[in-house]
């Protein structure tokens, strides 16, 4: 044991000294040329990442909400270096120090999933977009890999979401000042340039339901610190106020489904009555449109925002290539070809569609099933399945030992069934929030499996 510390300080002390050399090396560059001393500053950074994947992580996750911001501020590709040099850095550190990792069994129909995606190529109307969209399924899948096998553990798992909420606190604060000045469409939170969404409210409001998830669960817990309590609980009522803010009527059912898992899971019948009164400030600053897209969501006159127009030509997407689909991501690029084939098509759908370059499905489930077929479907609902049953399991387990982790637990699970919930409504399949709830949601089970795991390799002693 005092060998290990001995070990450990040493360890300590070797980055400590090795970011202060890089900090000085960033100050001579500045003074040479200022993308020398920038790149000098990522250094130390780069290095605290490799020498401590959880800081990665943490840093990941506490700039994610940041993405809806990406096409104001030009940030995107930052956060896409960002994601890179977290997964990159974990990879270093696991070969550097011979770890393994671990790929859970939920993980599976994830990993088919992407496999389909990529055999899809061969039939796909556009393999160029296929091939595009399947980067991107790779990285999201490192990033799961990521989350899975970096916060392993209740200290660093509750870390890397309190940085999540403080993102998301920042992306929320950014919200209400956009609305405050007037920036709407419609009466909702979003900016449009030209045609172009550059800030669309659903995505907005969906990047936030696994912060209020965190916000949720941590401020019921009674483990924790009242001032940590206290914090969550505002944090998740400024989110849940730009939430009611963006109209996204998605979102607010996912909120609800979330409020009801928490309520049943946690034996308090009363805690939606608490959710609303959180989102009464919301409530009471939000425009009269608010009112009137859920009264028309009632009576569908506004045809679901044209959900309704664009799930008829998915639909007919569906009929004429049932088992394998168009291909991964082909979804818009087959969009147009398929409108004057679906019947009951409303004129100002007709319309709008002529003003925007791209349609997406507004529905993972109908898009995956569009693309990928009836297998693809069938994956992403096992993984789905899955993810939920896993999260259940650890749960279930750690509030049987009345475990403090039992919360950490409960929130991948409430957010995981809110984000199900919302993939009704809009695309999050390429979102990083979703994969991240999915890894959340695995932690447990990949913990267990290495348990059981361990004693299998131990080295067996025997006697003299």
């Amino acid at each position: 044991m005092a060998m290990t510390a001995v070990s450990e300080q040493a360890r300590a002390t070797v980055v400590v000294c090795a970011a202060g050399v890089l900090l000085v090396a960033a100050g001579i560059g500045f003074t040479v040329d200022a993308r020398l001393g920038m790149l000098g500053l990522a250094a130390p950074v780069a290095f605290a990442m490799v020498a401590s994947p959880a800081v990665g992580t943490g840093l990941l996750l506490l700039a994610m909400p940041m993405e809806e911001l990406a096409a104001l501020t030009g940030g995107g590709t930052l956060n896409k270096l960002l994601g890179l040099t977290a997964v990159g850095a974990w990879l270093l550190h696991v070969l550097l120090r011979r770890e393994r990792i671990g790929v859970p069994g939920a993980a599976l129909p994830l990993v088919g999933l992407v496999l389909w995606g990529a055999t899809s190529t061969i039939w796909a109307v556009d393999p160029g977009e296929t091939v595009h969209t399947l980067v991107t399924y790779l990285q999201l899948c490192g990033l799961y890999l990521l989350v899975v096998n970096v916060l392993a553990t209740p200290a660093s798992l509750r870390r890397a979401l309190h940085a999540h909420v403080a993102g998301a606190a920042i992306l929320s604060v950014i919200g209400l000042y956009l609305t405050w000045q007037g920036v709407l469409q419609r009466g909702r939170t979003a900016i449009v340039v030209d045609h172009q969404l550059l800030l669309e409210p659903n995505a907005y409001a969906a990047a936030l339901i696994l912060p209020v998830a965190i916000c949720l669960t941590g401020s019921l817990d009674r483990h924790r610190g009242t001032a940590e309590r206290l914090a969550l609980t505002l944090a998740g009522a400024l989110c849940v106020t730009t939430i009611i803010l963006t109209m996204s009527r998605g979102a607010v059912v996912a909120l609800g489904v979330m409020a009801i898992v928490v309520s049943v899971a946690r034996g308090q019948l009363l805690l939606p009555v608490l959710a609303v009164l959180i989102a009464i400030p919301g409530l009471l600053i939000a425009p009269p449109e608010f009112w009137e897209r859920w009264s028309q969501a009632a009576t569908l006159a506004d045809r679901g925002a044209g959900r309704l127009d664009i799930w008829r030509v998915g639909w007919v997407v569906i009929q004429q290539h049932p088992f394998l689909g168009v291909g991964l991501g082909c979804f818009p690029v087959v969009y147009y070809d398929y409108l004057s084939q679906a019947a009951g098509i409303s004129w100002r759908h007709a319309q709008a569609v002529a003003e925007v370059l791209i349609k997406y499905p507004h529905n993972i489930y109908l898009g995956v099933t569009a693309e990928l077929g009836i297998p693809g479907i069938g994956l992403l609902l096992a993984a789905f399945w899955l993810h939920l049953r896993a999260g259940f399991d650890t749960w279930r387990r750690l509030q049987a030992r009345r475990h403090p982790a039992a919360e950490l637990a409960l929130t991948a699970l409430a957010a995981l069934l809110a984000l199900a919930v919302q993939g009704a409504a809009f695309d999050i399949a390429h979102r990083k929030y979703l994969w991240v709830t999915l890894g959340l949601a695995a932690v447990g089970s990949l913990r267990v499996a290495r348990a059981a795991a361990a004693p299998a390799r131990a080295p067996v002693r025997r006697a003299a």
